[in-house]
């Protein structure tokens, strides 16, 4: 994390379904395509849910989005408003997840991200994750040019048990794929 977060200017308190607006706020300064309030409001409510805001100097600035089985969880969205990026938020935020996964005895988080998303792959590759398959032509941007959707596996360290070995070879690092160019 980076020093500024050390110096507790950030504060990741979990969601509500109260949450709705601000999350729907801001995923819609993060994305092209936004989910509406009610859209978020139902997930929040829905079995699984898992929902974090992050707060910077009392300013909400980034959110995640999550929904577990048990066994495994999916990580639906996470964004930081474009004026709060590179202070490692987006990590403090993932970290912050996989901890309350790690708790309730989670294994694996999955996860899409678009292809073209240097970010969002850089951020994922630190934190370990890889590449398990991808989904051709998956995005549609705004101006109509399609992406693939890469998908992400983690295994998480289950409180007081090791790490279970990921099985995927050294091709399918992420930070293979940013080296390539996806």
């Amino acid at each position: 994390m980076t020093a500024a977060i050390q110096e507790t200017r950030l504060s990741i308190v979990a969601a509500t379904t109260g949450s709705a607006a601000i999350i729907a706020r801001l995923q819609s300064e993060t994305f092209d395509k936004s989910w509406a309030q009610d859209d978020v409001k139902a997930l929040l409510s829905g079995p699984g849910a898992l929902a974090s805001i992050a707060h910077w100097d009392n300013l909400a600035v980034g959110y995640i989005l999550a929904r577990s089985t048990g066994e495994e969880a999916e990580l639906l969205s996470v964004g930081v408003s474009p004026s709060h990026r590179r202070l490692g938020i987006g990590g403090a935020l993932l970290q912050h997840l996989e901890q309350a996964l790690q708790n309730t005895g989670t294994g694996k988080l999955f996860l899409e991200v678009d292809a073209t998303n240097t970010g969002a792959l850089k951020l994922y590759s630190r934190e370990g994750f890889r590449k398990i398959g991808t989904r051709k032509l998956y995005y549609k941007a705004v101006n109509g040019k399609r992406s693939d959707a890469l998908v992400l596996r983690k295994y998480l360290e289950a409180a007081g048990q090791s790490t279970v070995a990921d099985e995927t070879s050294n091709d399918d690092r992420v930070t293979d794929l940013l080296r390539q160019g996806t």
